[in-house]
Order: structure tokens, then C-alpha cells, then sequence
């Protein structure tokens, strides 16, 4: 009888036990699957995104870091590269500062597109361009969630969740107008990195999303931070006088082209030109 109630507390012990820890991997799927609209609920914020390459380019950096601000309610915001390149966000409108090498200073690419993102499973792409958006990515997250304890980014107390994203699941969960074009652009994808990464979100104790870092396997180790919540964001486009479609860029690299090489003015690629000029070899 003594033996018989003892297995019982220690049968009882264990599923409380059991209980307690999937109660606390169901917090923390709750709270990666939230963690974007709390974010954005926060109405703006500074951010930085970091890419570490595990495997640079010969005479390259090892990665890139880039800072902005960015109004979430209305996609508004700028991003910048150091002294490399720097992005203006206006809704749909995208203005990308373009050297050419026929202009005293360089001008800003204007380009319009239906949605935030070129390419819309492109991890490195969406935080670049849409950082709250790759948060939305982690409903996509796998069973595997889980609270991995408490520490603190820049300052502010967090508690750290980690898990594996599945593009499949992000695609499977899309309204099911667009999955046959998402799933397009997975198979792509899934040619060249892994459709299942390892995720470390740290959220505050609103849910809002303080670190999220995505180890892509062999690629790269992509990490966005967000502070400064709720900050006024001003942005302007640029002056008119500076501004240039796509169409003017491709009509002038071929006017050029045509100039250094005696090209016809086809599509053309770059190629070292021996004058000293830009050359356009072409593509057939």
C-alpha cells in the first residue's frame, strides 16, 4: 500500500512537472507568434540589422550592418549603410542613392512595387526592407519553441525564445490566393539555403520584440535589434531634380554603353573596359 501511494505522488510529481513545462513552451509560442503585432503596435522604432557571412567573398567584409528607423503603421523610414548606400521608404516607393560614374553626385533610384518586399521569403531581404514583417515570419515557427531564460538588450530586461522557423509552414499559412507564388519562390530558394533555420527572438515584458537572430545555416547569421519605440519618424523623398526611374538608369547605361563600346544598345552586362570608360558586353 506504502509502495502504491508513493508511485502515485511520483506519477502526480511528474505531471505536474509536465504540465508546468508545456504550459511555459506554450507562453513562449504565444509569445513568438505575437511578437510581430506587438511590435508593430508600437507604432515606430530605430533598428539595426547585421549580416555575418560564414563564408565572404575573396576581398570581401566578413558581413554588413545597417541602422534605420521605420514607421510601422505606414511603412515609412530610412536605412542606412554607412557611406555605401542609404534607402528611403515611402510606402510602396523605394529611393536607393545610385552612383554613376557620368554624374558630379549621386542620384536616388526611385522604384515602385505592389507589395514591401522584392522577394517575399528572403530573410535578408525582409529585414532589410520590412524588419517588422520577418517578425510575422515566426508564425511560421515549428513545435520546437521554447523559453530559453532571461537576459537584457541594451539595458532592457528580455526573455529569450528559441525555436526553428519553417518556411514551409510561413507558405502553408498564407491566404490561399498567394501560396502558389510563394511556394514558386521557396523551391527557388531551397536550391541555395536551408527552408528551416534556428531562431533566438528576446521580447520585453510587453511582447514587443527587443533581438531577433536567424542562423541560416552555412550562409549567414542575420540579427535586427529594436529600440527607441514610438519615435516620431520624419522622412522626405528626395528632390525631384536628383530623382531616377529605372528606365532612365537602364536608357542612360546603354546610351553610355554605346559610347564606350559601339554597342547597339541591347541589354548589356557589366565588363572591365580597357578605355577606362564602362563597357557593356552583351548578353545573349
Amino acid at each position: 500500500m506504502k509502495r502504491a501511494a508513493l508511485f502515485a505522488v511520483v506519477v502526480l510529481a511528474a505531471l505536474i512537472v509536465l504540465a508546468v513545462r508545456d504550459g511555459g513552451n506554450a507562453s513562449a509560442r504565444a509569445a513568438a507568434a505575437g511578437a510581430a503585432a506587438k511590435t508593430a503596435d508600437a507604432g515606430s522604432s530605430r533598428f539595426t540589422v547585421s549580416v555575418e557571412v560564414q563564408q565572404p567573398l575573396p576581398n570581401s567584409g566578413p558581413g554588413v550592418v545597417a541602422e534605420g528607423v521605420m514607421d510601422y503603421v505606414h511603412h515609412r523610414g530610412r536605412l542606412s549603410y554607412g557611406h555605401y548606400m542609404e534607402l528611403i521608404f515611402d510606402g510602396n516607393i523605394t529611393y536607393a542613392t545610385w552612383t554613376v560614374p557620368w554624374h558630379e553626385r549621386a542620384r536616388w533610384l526611385r522604384v515602385e512595387s505592389d507589395s514591401s518586399d522584392i522577394d517575399p521569403l528572403d530573410l535578408r531581404e525582409r529585414a532589410m526592407r520590412n524588419p517588422v514583417g520577418l517578425l510575422a515570419f515566426l508564425r511560421g515557427a515549428s513545435d520546437d519553441v521554447r523559453d530559453a531564460g532571461s537576459e537584457e538588450v541594451r539595458g532592457t530586461p528580455a526573455t529569450r525564445i528559441e525555436g526553428t522557423l519553417d518556411l514551409q509552414k510561413v507558405v502553408d499559412q498564407s491566404p490561399p490566393d498567394q501560396r502558389a507564388e510563394l511556394q514558386d519562390w521557396l523551391n527557388f530558394l531551397a536550391e541555395d539555403t536551408p527552408t528551416t533555420v534556428p531562431f533566438h527572438l528576446w521580447v520585453d515584458k510587453d511582447g514587443v520584440a527587443r533581438r531577433l537572430r536567424i542562423d541560416q545555416g552555412d550562409v549567414a547569421t542575420l540579427t535586427i535589434e529594436y529600440y527607441d519605440f514610438g519615435l516620431p519618424v520624419n522622412v522626405a523623398a528626395p528632390p525631384a531634380s536628383d530623382i531616377m526611374s529605372v528606365e532612365e538608369l537602364m536608357n542612360e547605361i546603354e546610351a553610355h554603353a554605346g559610347e564606350s563600346c559601339g554597342s547597339s544598345g541591347d541589354v548589356y552586362s557589366n565588363s572591365p573596359a580597357g578605355s577606362g570608360g564602362i563597357c557593356f558586353e552583351r548578353v545573349e
